[in-house]
């Protein structure tokens, strides 16, 4: 069964015709199983910084759930912040939180998504009607790990990018504990990404309101570096450890029970499109159109840089990826791209964009990461008299030159 968790920016449009999917494909093997989203900001914080998702008020949030279980689908309300700041055993905070779990538990949602293992434990005790799901913050890469995680009470089990291309590992896992598992498929972090952690706390407090309370200040930083990377080398979109519709049945005999889309921040045709896309476990066009994480934008409109640039198109050729996996089913994959060319000789057939434009991508980002590095961008605050606490704005880097 492909039961696919699918990234909610709120729309009632989207819960709408992710209905009307599941009803075409009745029969077929798949279906919308949940939508997943959270409000812009709270005492928790989630994945995403706030700027990047849709805002929505508590009375809307919980009309959209209401319409979501109408519609036969469940929700799943994300917690998913791998950091609180140590606030969650602060008594003031804490009963922040407690009231908070309080309005999710009135919202209707089904489950929530955590990162935090105590955060699950007091879930677990205090609202056992909530099903727990293990964020991919949580970074499960060992069989010991799941284990400790279902043992914590998580009744499923959101794998890391780090192993999704590490079959004999996810087998074991999947061996070795009872609850389902959950693989997201759309990711495009970088393999091996030595800024993992640091983003994802980012990332985190880029959410919380005692953050946003003073500006809600969250860079794109990590971003530049992993853009840069990409657009050095087009083999790193394929490292990038996503997965085609094609090759979901791959990882369905493993014994995967979800597959997971992201895309919050995403228009609802364009959800829309990777929902079908993973139903059909085909797709015919451009399989960057399916990823979700880029900041190309970012860079295009960079204020740091003379002018706009103009769009850089990326194509990867989803026919051309026939097989791709076979070499890491195999076991083939040692984790050394010093001593392997086996990504790069698939890029060179299956990967297209401009050189040229990605060399001026790429000027921007670093121009972007010198302007944080010199610390360039306090000027723009003594300059204006600006109140760094109150009323600087939210990305110091989209500051004027």
């Amino acid at each position: 069964m492909n039961n696919i968790c699918l990234a909610s920016n709120w729309d009632q449009k989207l819960v709408e015709e992710a209905a009307k999917l599941n009803s075409e494909f009745e029969g077929s093997g798949g279906r919308i199983y949940e939508l997943f989203a959270t409000l812009r900001t709270s005492v928790v914080g989630g994945g995403r910084p706030s700027a990047m998702i849709p805002d929505v008020a508590k009375e809307q949030a919980g009309d959209y759930i209401e319409l979501v279980h109408a519609s036969g689908m469940r929700f799943n309300y994300l917690l998913n912040s791998a950091c609180m700041g140590n606030r969650e055993y602060h008594p003031k905070h804490h009963a922040e939180l407690i009231s908070y779990l309080d309005e999710i538990v009135n919202l209707g949602a089904d489950s929530v998504t955590i990162a935090i293992p105590y955060l699950m434990e007091v879930v677990r005790d205090q609202y056992p009607d909530l099903e727990i799901i293990s964020s991919s913050f949580c970074r499960i890469d060992s069989v010991r790990k799941a284990v400790f995680f279902e043992e914590l009470g998580a009744k499923r089990i959101v794998l890391p990018h780090t192993i999704r291309r590490k079959f004999g590992l996810i087998k074991r896992i999947r061996d070795a504990v009872d609850c389902d598992i959950e693989l997201l498929v759309n990711n495009t972090c970088i393999h091996q990404c030595a800024l993992a952690n640091y983003h994802a706390g980012n990332s985190s407090h880029a959410s919380q309101l005692e953050t946003v309370k003073y500006g809600g200040h969250y860079i794109q930083y990590s971003m530049f570096h992993c853009n840069i990377q990409r657009l050095r080398d087009p083999a790193e979109l394929l490292k990038s450890t996503w997965v085609r519709p094609e090759d979901v049945v791959r990882y369905e005999k493993l014994g995967i029970d979800f597959v997971k889309i992201e895309g919050r921040n995403r228009t609802t045709d364009w959800i829309l499109n990777a929902a079908r896309a993973y139903l059909e476990r085909q797709y015919d066009g451009n399989a960057f159109d399916l990823l979700s994480q880029t900041v190309l934008g970012y860079l295009q409109q960079n204020p740091l840089i003379d002018e706009p640039l103009p769009a850089l198109d990326i194509n990867i050729d989803n026919r051309a990826l026939e097989g791709f996996l076979d070499f890491f089913e195999s076991g083939n994959c040692k984790d050394d791209c010093t001593r392997c060319s086996y990504c790069g000789d698939f890029a060179k057939k299956a990967v297209r964009f401009d050189k040229n434009l990605a060399a001026r991508y790429i000027d921007s980002a670093n121009a972007l990461i010198k302007h944080l590095k010199t610390s360039s961008f306090i000027k723009d605050f003594e300059e204006t008299g600006l109140e760094w606490e109150e009323k600087a704005p939210k990305d110091a880097t989209m500051k004027a030159k």
